[in-house]
């Protein structure tokens, strides 16, 4: 693990305390912003700040601040970090369905997918990115449609 990588952690970890518990995000903003840009060439350490970043924007609820920084962590490889990688992409699904419910189907479908298809994922996360892709189908659609779609895919996730 690089030094990128260990301030990349460093960094996630900062933005998760003053983003949850402390309520307080913006105090680790510049921070991130300015290591991003940085550590530009390390694309562990951007995956790492971005990611937390962008999760963190969108658990204040924050979409239009969390879509580009998104963006950013999911152009990144994750390597290893599969469950990060789902969580960000959960994330991306709630902020990018606002304005496109499309796309937040399609980031919702590539979580399931990743939580398919790695053990390393816990089961109860692997409920959620289901559970965010009944609600990004439900969304989408009429009440009665986005219903029975709905139904699916949780009968999809029962049996997966």
């Amino acid at each position: 693990m690089g030094s990128g990588t260990l301030e990349g952690a460093a960094l996630r970890t900062l933005l998760a305390i003053h983003g949850e518990p402390l309520r307080q995000l913006d105090s680790g903003v510049a921070a991130a912003i300015e290591a991003i840009g940085r550590l530009s060439k390390d694309p562990d350490a951007i995956f790492l700040i971005a990611g937390m970043l962008g999760r963190q924007y969108a658990f204040a609820g924050r979409p239009d601040e969390a879509r580009p920084i998104l963006e950013m962590a999911i152009s990144q490889p994750a390597g290893e970090r599969t469950h990060e990688r789902m969580m960000t992409l959960l994330a991306a699904s709630e902020c990018f369905g606002i304005a496109d419910p499309d796309q937040g189907i399609r980031y919702a479908e590539r979580a399931v997918q990743l939580a398919r298809s790695e053990e390393s994922i816990p089961v109860f996360e692997a409920g959620r990115a289901g559970a965010e892709l009944t609600t990004a189908l439900y969304l989408r659609t009429p009440a009665r449609e986005g219903a029975l779609s709905a139904f699916a895919t949780w009968s999809d996730a029962a049996d997966g």
